[in-house]
C-alpha cells in the first residue's frame, strides 16, 4: 500500500513538473535579461513565443522514468522514505538539468537542507560514524575541485559549475565513504564517453552523477 501511495504521487509529480517548470524558466530568463538591461522587444516575443514553448520537448516518459527511480529505491531499500524522497530531489534537479544545462537554486538548496536536517536527525548525538561520512565528502568533491583547477590552468574555464560542487556535498553524505570515489569516476567516466560521442563541449553533469549514484546504492540495496 505504501508502494502505491508512493508511486502514484511521484507519477503525478512528474506531469506537474513538465507542465509547469518551462514557464517557470521563461520568468527567470525574462527577470534576468531585465536586471541585465539587455531586454529588448525581440527578445520577448522569442522567449514567450508558441515555437520556443514547444521547443521545450516536455519528456513526460523520460521524467517519468527518472523520478520514479526514487519508487524503486522505496521498494528494495524496505520503505526507506528518508532514501527515496532524497532520490526524489536528486530525479528532479537531474531531470531539470538534462532539459537546460541549468538547475534553479531553490531546489540546489533545499536538497542540502533535507540532508542537513537528515543528518541531525539520525547522527544526533554525533557518532564516530560521521567522520567517516564526511570523509567520503571530501573523497567525492576533490576530483571535481581538482579538475576544474586543472582545466582552469588548461584553458582557462571550469570544467564543472558551482551549483554543481554545491549539491555534490549534500550526495556526497548519502554515500557510504568507501564508494565516494566510485560514484564520481563513473560519473565522470560516463559524462566524458558522452561528450566524445555526441561531440558537445558543454553537457549537462548532474544526469551522470545520478545514474553513477543510483547504480552503486541499488546494487548495495538489492
Amino acid at each position: 500500500m505504501n508502494f502505491l501511495i508512493f508511486f502514484s504521487l511521484v507519477t503525478a509529480l512528474s506531469s506537474i513538473v513538465c507542465d509547469l517548470f518551462p514557464f517557470y524558466k521563461q520568468k527567470i530568463e525574462l527577470l534576468i535579461l531585465r536586471q541585465a538591461n539587455e531586454l529588448s522587444v525581440e527578445m520577448i516575443e522569442n522567449i514567450n513565443s508558441p515555437s520556443q514553448k514547444r521547443s521545450w520537448s516536455q519528456n513526460y516518459i523520460f521524467a517519468f522514468i527518472l523520478l520514479n527511480i526514487s519508487t524503486i529505491t522505496f521498494i528494495i531499500n524496505k520503505n526507506d522514505l528518508w532514501l527515496a524522497i532524497f532520490v526524489l530531489l536528486f530525479a528532479l534537479a537531474a531531470y531539470i538539468d538534462a532539459l537546460c544545462n541549468w538547475v534553479p537554486d531553490p531546489l540546489i538548496y533545499g536538497i542540502t537542507w533535507y540532508t542537513m536536517i537528515f543528518v541531525i536527525y539520525h547522527f544526533h548525538p554525533v557518532p564516530i560514524e560521521i567522520k567517516g561520512h564526511l570523509y567520503g565528502v571530501v573523497s567525492f568533491v576533490a576530483p571535481m575541485i581538482l579538475t576544474n583547477i586543472i582545466v582552469w590552468f588548461c584553458h582557462f574555464k571550469r570544467q564543472f559549475a558551482s551549483g554543481d560542487l554545491i549539491i555534490a556535498i549534500p550526495i556526497g553524505l548519502w554515500i557510504k565513504p568507501e564508494y565516494s570515489l566510485l560514484v564520481i569516476g563513473f560519473a565522470m567516466v560516463f559524462a566524458n564517453f558522452f561528450s566524445i560521442y555526441t561531440k558537445r563541449k558543454t553537457i549537462p553533469f548532474l544526469p551522470f552523477l545520478f545514474i553513477s549514484f543510483n547504480l552503486v546504492n541499488l546494487s548495495q540495496l538489492s
